[in-house]
């Protein structure tokens, strides 16, 4: 197997066991069951928005920390942010616990800036559009299965909703656990960029341009990153195409969250 499809298959294997979360279709049903004891109310109004307010507050700074850390950290992070989520709504029943819990289900959302720009950091730009359908198309597959699995085990009642966030609970311990073996990164966009530097070489032999050339990796000054970021910045958002392509972005986001969170209630 080519390298690259090989650290495609792993990451979409992340992909995969991240996304395995049946219990979240059903987080309302839970919340106001017996168990939790929450009413419509305080999940519409004091509950989910905060995971909604973490999420847009943490995602720039979630994307300068993971080029900062180089990727894997993040995604590690990511994962065990679900975790802490899952355990939050199993062992804990209080208002503010579940407020703090969708803090971190806010940054464990963020944090898929970390999944889907890893890929691009360790394969050739000549595979990035492989690569690109590979993890989306193993985080859809995860949902797809996560959903039918739950509304199958609801349908002919065999786990309560508590027991699904188990089920939730060990897809996201799975994917920290396979998040550790993930390659490390060497480089990054902004903050570790590969320098090209002259070695020594001796002049009564002849010249190899590979061996006369070596690469090694740096981390730039943070006055050149911040450079490099806004140049970046302004160079997309002057361009038309890349606008209508955020703006709808945007708006089929935010219209996708709507539905997952409020119509349960």
């Amino acid at each position: 197997m080519e390298t690259w499809l090989k650290i495609s298959s792993l990451l979409c294997i992340f992909g995969f066991l991240k996304e395995f979360r049946p219990s979240e279709p059903y987080i309302t049903p839970y919340l106001m069951s017996p168990r939790m004891n929450f009413t419509q109310e305080q999940i519409s109004q004091d509950i989910y928005p905060v995971s909604i307010y973490a999420n847009m507050l943490s995602l720039i700074i979630v994307f300068l920390v993971t080029d900062l850390l180089r990727y894997k950290i993040v995604i590690i992070a990511d994962a065990l942010s679900g975790v802490f989520v899952y355990c939050g709504l199993i062992l804990f029943k209080s208002l503010f616990a579940m407020q703090v819990v969708e803090v971190f289900y806010g940054l464990f959302m963020a944090g898929e800036v970390a999944y889907y720009t890893y890929i691009y950091a360790k394969v050739e730009k000549e595979h990035f559009q492989e690569v690109t359908s590979h993890t989306r198309s193993a985080y859809l597959a995860g949902r797809a299965l996560s959903g039918v699995v739950s509304q199958i085990i609801v349908y002919f009642n065999i786990m309560s909703y508590y027991h699904l966030q188990y089920l939730s609970l060990g897809g996201l311990l799975s994917a920290s656990v396979w998040a550790m073996m993930l390659p490390s990164v060497k480089q990054s966009v902004y903050f570790h960029q590969n320098t090209v530097t002259q070695s020594s070489v001796d002049l009564n032999e002849p010249i190899d341009a590979t061996d006369s050339m070596c690469r090694t990796e740096t981390r730039v000054p943070l006055s050149y990153a911040a450079q490099h970021l806004w140049s970046d910045f302004t160079a997309a958002f002057t361009n038309a195409y890349v606008v209508k392509w955020a703006v709808w972005w945007a708006l089929s986001t935010c219209g996708y969250w709507q539905v997952p969170y409020y119509i349960q209630l």
